[in-house]
């Protein structure tokens, strides 16, 4: 009698055990996944910003105080592309159209300076300009200037086009966007635009075209 007793009794046990699991288990399967949400500050790369998981409700709005970008643009040739040769010294010599865009607020002033890495010498500056009011974005196709111009490397404070002995050549449209207005003499040189520019540039651009010549 006793032992059809404990017989019965671990036959019920195992039976609670077993509806226990089986209780649990089926709770876990109902319960909501949780997601992995990884903010885009964190991304390193393309590809972890492609691994974000979130729900469309979940989707924050872009914040209004994201900062655009300084970008600098011309209507004469595309970013790499080849500068026509009415900007060269095979043309008019004429500097290109150029349009800037998404100046940062607290820009006082822009300065320019064009140059040449692939000069046989060494670089070649073409063009150096400053003190520039931030509100000026459009610059007219051969537009004479009234800002300050610094000593190019043809000698000249002006613009000079390109002018490679042979070859396909870079030329380089660099935008800086400065906090000050810069005490810098009329014809000084890139070097001395550069340390003038030190600590005082918010953002800055790059416009890079072609221009080949046999």
């Amino acid at each position: 009698m006793k032992k059809s007793f404990f017989i019965i009794l671990v036959i019920v046990i195992i039976i609670v055990v077993v509806l226990s699991v089986y209780s649990e288990i089926n709770s876990h399967s109902k319960t909501p996944q949780s997601h992995s949400y990884l903010n885009c500050t964190d991304c390193n790369s393309t590809s972890d910003a492609q691994r974000i998981i979130a729900a469309p409700n979940d989707l924050k709005p872009m914040p209004d105080n994201i900062p655009q970008i300084l970008k600098v643009s011309s209507s004469a040739f595309r970013n790499e592309g080849n500068i026509p040769s009415e900007f060269t010294c095979d043309g008019q010599d004429i500097s290109p159209p150029l349009s800037i865009t998404n100046v940062p607020k607290g820009a006082k002033t822009l300065s320019i300076i064009m140059d040449d890495p692939d000069a046989p010498m060494g670089t070649f500056t073409h063009w150096i300009i400053w003190n520039i009011p931030s509100s000026k974005t459009q610059f007219a196709k051969g537009e004479k200037f009234s800002f300050p111009q610094g000593l190019t490397s043809f000698g000249v404070t002006a613009y000079g086009g390109p002018c490679p002995p042979s070859g396909t050549h870079r030329y380089f449209f660099k935008i800086y966007a400065l906090d000050t207005e810069l005490d810098l003499s009329e014809g000084s040189s890139v070097m001395d635009l550069q340390k003038a520019m030190f600590g005082h540039v918010i953002m800055e651009s790059t416009l890079m075209g072609k221009y080949s010549r046999n």
